[in-house]
């Protein structure tokens, strides 16, 4: 994975050539209404469960979370767990 900090995704975002008409000048956004996410009919989460299934990601539990320093540790914890595992079936 690529990581690139604020600054330079400006950098290239300024450097991108422009798509089509859609300059920030020439967006209408007056008939756009605005949602008011405070209501209590304001459900977050909604679609939640269907992008961690169209992703394949996962959420770690907080206390999982903390235990690892970044993904790759997560990864090699895993890959050590399958490998134990191969040991163990019958």
């Amino acid at each position: 994975m690529i990581t690139i900090d604020a600054s330079e995704a400006r950098a290239l975002a300024a450097a991108a050539p422009p798509i089509g008409d859609a300059s920030p000048e020439k967006i209408d956004l007056s008939d756009i209404p605005e949602t008011d996410f405070a209501q209590p009919n304001a459900l977050r989460g909604k679609h939640r469960e269907r992008f961690f299934a169209a992703t394949g990601l996962v959420e770690l539990a907080p206390d999982v979370r903390h235990a690892f320093a970044d993904e790759d540790a997560v990864n090699r914890a895993l890959r050590h767990v399958l490998e134990l595992a191969k040991d163990v079936r019958p």
